[in-house]
């Protein structure tokens, strides 16, 4: 018997949910076993499991073997982090190189780490996401960055282009828009999916 999954809506993280306890914040009642659910992060599932298939490749990248994009995570959540990278994980066209628990360092980390795609939480402790958006984007313009955050306004998103944010990526969306943002940001494009 197969399960079925489905993305839950979880504070500051992603997870799959299938029948069984109640996710956080995924609502469901111990009085109604149809409406519980069990978490699942994507680091527990085989890579073509997750949001029932994987997300195709758009560009000759996978089809020719050249260089993967390579995508840097910056987070405060480890969890985020984690999981981003297990979706990479299964991409051939994409590798997460690193991630930052805060914007503090930001530059140097993408230098070294030769990013093509920085993923960028607005809201952490530290230093100031905006200011080490804008001081990334004038020191390594060829590198994309896609805000990633819980905040999706459109003041949010005007103030991320701003300081150089390709796209706004929702926390609040499906988890495999972030994969499609980074796809759009390696091929130029501007997304306005959030």
């Amino acid at each position: 018997m197969s399960t079925l999954l489905r993305p839950a809506r979880v504070s500051r993280g992603l997870a799959m949910t299938s029948m069984g306890a109640p996710a956080p914040g995924a609502g469901g009642s111990p009085d109604r076993p149809d409406e519980r659910r069990r978490s699942i992060m994507f680091a527990d599932l085989p890579p073509a499991a997750a949001g029932g298939a994987r997300v195709q490749a758009s560009d000759a990248s996978a089809a020719t073997g050249s260089s993967p994009t390579r995508v840097l995570c910056v987070d405060d959540s480890p969890d985020i982090c984690d999981l981003l990278s297990q979706m990479m994980r299964g991409q051939a066209d994409l590798e997460c190189v690193g991630s930052l628990g805060s914007a503090a360092g930001l530059v140097e980390e993408a230098r070294l780490k030769r990013a093509d795609v920085v993923v960028l939480d607005l809201t952490m402790a530290g230093a100031d996401a905006m200011g080490a958006m804008r001081a990334l984007v004038e020191a390594l313009p060829a590198c994309r960055v896609i805000a990633y955050s819980g905040h999706d306004d459109a003041r949010t998103r005007e103030t991320a282009r701003a300081a150089g944010a390709c796209e706004l990526v929702s926390k609040h969306g499906e988890p495999w828009d972030i994969l499609r943002a980074i796809r759009r940001a390696r091929d130029g494009g501007v997304g306005e999916r959030g």
